[in-house]
């Protein structure tokens, strides 16, 4: 018996739900003409026409009206792979990347060359996390044949009536864009924490590109991870020769100073002084005030990074530690439930509200928190003594001490005096 082959059973029913979609779009938005009726040369005439109205929006930002011109071109003529691209193309700047990607795929299974749309969706698998398939898309963006990538756009669309030339303004080939590959392949690796890869993506893309400062910023991090400071800095550097406004290259030349907490701070201060609105600074140089004991401009600097970046759950975390080494427990507790709300899956968030509700004895409370915290986090030694400790004061000394046998079997040693003392 002959095999399917499952890759065009999925591209035949792409097609028929385009198909049927298109059709009702159609009838939705053009109740004066009848689409079974029209001639091949009228559907290719009112096809252009709303890819080029689509094409006006997208420029002006008008995304959704964009959309819409899109939608009725594609129900004129549901072949063309640039529609179903730019359309992706609107669908990800309005933050609609599940439209995006359907898209992006409706364009390459009519074109599975289509190097633009191999990019783009390569570029939106990496910004929702989808690491491994960013991956595979930009390999097989290195294996099309330059001469095969398509003139790409941006701006001015000529479109014949035939659809089948585009001409751009922009240009796009696959010798301009290449080192944006092994840079895209570089990230995507970093996040996978695969930094040997990572590095020498980035290194291939300085080899092809070597006045980007953003590649020297992102190799320089990659170095940082493994602790190759010396060699981090140098790109730090190489990266503010380029653009001496380069701020996140500033802000982690700090990360290759070694142990001198007054250089850090000196460094961060002329930086903040650059660039007053860079809410990474202000939470750097919190965190080295929080080092040396200055726990008052720590908190001064926290305040400064939340007002710039309110929705970054950490420096409410961060500024919650402070509040909490000052004895301001109540305040510190505001500050993590915000945290906990930015971000609920960070076990951190729920540990320390248990552990400031254990310093208010409020055991019950606490209790609740590191049970969160421990289905979060279910190999942390420390959130099972604790919970052990919020136990023994509310009298269940068997749970406490199951408590413990956990947290030592994860080698947390300080349960040890705990189980020789009240566990035998």
């Amino acid at each position: 018996m002959k095999r399917i082959n499952v890759k065009t059973v999925f591209t035949c029913i792409l097609f028929i739900q385009i198909l049927c979609a298109s059709r009702l779009i159609y009838s939705q938005n053009s109740p004066d003409e009848n689409l079974e009726t029209l001639t091949k040369n009228r559907r290719n005439i009112l096809a252009n026409k709303h890819f080029e109205d689509g094409m006006t929006f997208f420029h002006q930002g008008l995304y959704e009206l964009a959309i819409d011109e899109f939608k009725s071109s594609i129900s004129l003529i549901p072949t063309n792979h640039m529609v179903y691209y730019f359309k992706g193309m609107a669908h990800e700047s309005i933050n609609q990347n599940e439209q995006a990607l359907f898209n992006l795929n409706a364009s390459l299974s009519i074109k599975n060359d289509f190097a633009e749309a191999l990019f783009s969706r390569a570029v939106l698998n990496y910004k929702i996390e989808e690491y491994e398939k960013a991956i595979d898309d930009l390999r097989n963006l290195q294996n099309i044949p330059a001469g095969e990538t398509e003139a790409v756009y941006f701006r001015g669309i000529n479109y014949d009536e035939g659809l089948s030339q585009t001409e751009f303004d922009g240009i796009f080939t696959m010798s301009n864009q290449k080192p944006y590959i092994y840079y895209h392949l570089g990230m995507c690796f970093f996040k996978l924490e695969s930094y040997d890869s990572a590095l020498n993506n980035y290194t291939r893309a300085l080899h092809l590109n070597p006045n980007d400062d953003n590649i020297y910023v992102n190799r320089g991090l990659a170095y940082l991870k493994k602790d190759l400071k010396g060699k981090a800095r140098k790109d730090f550097e190489e990266a503010l020769k380029l653009n001496p406004n380069n701020s996140l290259a500033s802000f982690n030349l700090t990360n290759t100073i070694e142990n001198d907490h007054e250089a850090e701070i000196k460094t961060l201060t002329e930086l903040i002084k650059k660039n007053n609105n860079f809410a990474m600074a202000y939470a750097q140089r919190a965190y080295i005030y929080f080092l040396t004991g200055n726990l008052e401009f720590a908190r001064m600097d926290y305040d400064s990074a939340i007002l710039l970046d309110p929705d970054n759950y950490s420096y409410y975390l961060e500024r919650g530690l402070i509040l909490d080494k000052e004895n301001k427990i109540n305040e510190a507790i505001l500050n993590y439930q915000t945290a906990m709300t930015l971000e609920p899956s960070d076990y951190r968030c729920w540990m320390n509200l248990g552990n400031a509700y254990y310093k208010l004895k409020d055991y019950k409370s606490s209790l609740e928190y590191y049970d969160q915290a421990i289905q979060l986090n279910q190999s942390e030694g420390s959130l099972y003594y604790n919970r052990a400790l919020c136990y023994y004061y509310s009298n269940d000394l068997t749970k406490a001490c199951m408590d413990i046998e956990i947290a030592i079997q994860l080698e947390f040693k300080s349960a040890t005096y705990f189980q020789d003392t009240y566990c035998k």
